[in-house]
């Protein structure tokens, strides 16, 4: 975990509780209420996608819930059917990213702000009605969400 920032524990079976008693050992546990929620359990999102499905979620480089004011530490991916091959979830460790930029470009980022936004992304999944869940498409409606944030380019958790 210390040089790649990821940990992988291959075989579990757990249940909801198990999951966010986990999630907690980190921290406080985030809840994300644009997507479909484990029913007693807000705190455990549903991330669906079945064969017909056409498109994926995050399927771009991404930091997840960037786009909140107050970004989780981190996010815990329990995978309970995964393909023999693809299935597209890759991890980049951003501290060695940082490292790797010229003391002219951490310079030049220092001072800057990005804005992050999900809500065309949003709209665009919630309008496919393809997604499991209610006639949104599985999500909750796009303006209950928080879905804009600026974020120094260069931050810390």
């Amino acid at each position: 975990m210390v040089d790649n920032l990821v940990v992988f524990f291959r075989d579990q079976d757990l249940t909801p509780d198990q999951q966010k008693t986990f999630g907690r050992m980190f921290g406080d546990l985030h809840v994300n209420s644009f997507f479909p929620q484990v029913p007693g359990h807000e705190e455990v999102q549903l991330l669906l996608k079945e064969p017909q499905h056409k498109n994926n979620i995050g399927d771009r480089w991404h930091t997840d819930v960037s786009y909140t004011r107050r970004p989780a530490l981190g996010s815990i991916l329990y995978a309970k059917e995964v393909p023999p091959y693809g299935g597209d979830t890759m991890f980049a460790n951003m501290y060695l990213a940082y490292e790797a930029l010229s003391d002219g470009m951490k310079t030049v980022l220092r001072g800057l702000r990005a804005f992050h936004s999900a809500r065309e992304n949003f709209a665009k999944r919630a309008a496919e009605a393809e997604l499991p869940g209610s006639a949104s498409g599985g999500f909750q409606h796009s303006d209950d969400v928080e879905q804009e944030a600026s974020h120094p380019v260069i931050r810390t958790h």
